[in-house]
């Protein structure tokens, strides 16, 4: 049994679900989609019915969502169990695996987004140990319009994201809270120890927030639940801002009024993003041609393990761009003219066993 994993640079989804799989010792193999043309990458090609990662293909079958993903790896693998037997403790760390899903998980992508557009420079560390089938200096340079999208569509606004800190010290109670009952954090993990952990890991990696976190009880399931997870952001946070969490505010989150999203919903953050190519089809359009250039002669295309891109005009976009094809055991895309090929090396992805 193998699994194929598509996931995002910087997703806390997409890392839970690698964590669970690491954790089961299932053998799997990684594909990194570079945050555009998502639409045509997981419904066409890949036959994934929505536009959402993290995403599993094994033995014909598709799942999608990391609650959902959770109880597929149990199907396939039952042990060790992510969920307890005993009827009532499944209950809870259903709960647990809930509200680390839906009220956790998009605050904390708020949060990032909004650091990492500020900070400008930190983008290219979350893109450590991706396989995207492009440079990672590459990515980078035309990371940045993506994640300036990403705040628009995630209503990461300043108010907003002020107000999420205000509650993230509550939050991090609550799940102090659940590993002093035994939820969390138990001798044998379960699935709501990496959905929880996997968000808390990512807040971590702002240099903000990390020496608030990482001497309390959430903090060190973080690390346990996922020992690393690329990406650290400079101090960026306005200091007025970080006050709440340095005092123990009592307040909770998301900030009133806004709505709440789950990643296995939406395509948000470095994880999954809404733009319009046409914001970035010329510096991508230069940027492939100087990458072919030093690759090969002008008719080799550029191999690149997945595009992804929310957009209505999508198909519009990818018509201008040449997207060529892919197979279904190689999982990349092929960037180039209108002689592309697909690329049948099947050693793609990053492999683990």
């Amino acid at each position: 049994m193998k699994v194929r994993l598509y996931g995002l640079p910087g997703s806390h989804p997409t890392m839970a679900t690698q964590a669970m799989l690491e954790y089961k010792g299932i053998e799997f193999s990684r594909i990194d989609l570079v945050p555009f043309l998502a639409k045509v990458v997981l419904r066409r090609p890949l036959g994934f019915p929505r536009n959402t990662v993290p995403a599993i293909a094994s033995d014909g079958r598709r799942v999608q969502g990391s609650r959902e993903i959770a109880r597929e790896l149990d199907r396939l693998q039952p042990e060790p169990p992510l969920f307890p037997v005993d009827p009532e403790k499944r209950i809870a760390v259903e709960e647990a695996e809930r509200w680390g899903e839906e009220e956790l998980q998009h605050p904390v992508r708020q949060i990032v987004l909004w650091a990492t557009h500020a900070s400008g420079a930190s983008t290219r560390s979350y893109m450590e140990d991706s396989r995207m089938g492009v440079p990672i200096g590459l990515a980078a340079r035309l990371t940045p319009p993506f994640v300036a999208a990403g705040v628009r569509v995630n209503e990461a606004s300043g108010e907003v994201v002020r107000a999420n800190l205000a509650g993230l010290d509550g939050a991090l109670q609550k799940v102090d809270e659940w590993i002093a009952a035994g939820v969390l954090d138990g001798e044998e993990m379960n699935a709501a120890d990496f959905q929880i952990g996997a968000s808390v890991r990512l807040a971590m990696t702002l240099q903000d927030l990390r020496p608030s976190i990482d001497g309390r009880p959430a903090g060190r399931l973080a690390r346990r639940a996922v020992p690393r997870f690329p990406g650290d952001a400079p101090p960026v946070l306005p200091p007025a801002w970080l006050q709440p969490l340095r005092s123990h505010s009592p307040a909770w989150w998301p900030a009133p009024g806004r709505r709440r999203r789950t990643g296995s919903d939406f395509l948000a953050d470095l994880d999954q993003v809404a733009v319009r190519i046409a914001h970035v089809a010329a510096e991508l359009g230069l940027a492939l041609f100087r990458r072919r250039q030093e690759l090969g002669p002008p008719g080799a295309p550029l191999r690149v393990d997945g595009l992804d891109v929310c957009d209505a005009d999508v198909e519009e976009a990818a018509d201008a761009i040449g997207v060529g094809g892919r197979l279904e055991r190689d999982g990349r895309l092929v960037l180039g003219g209108a002689t592309a090929h697909v690329d049948d090396d099947p050693a793609v992805g990053k492999r683990h066993a």
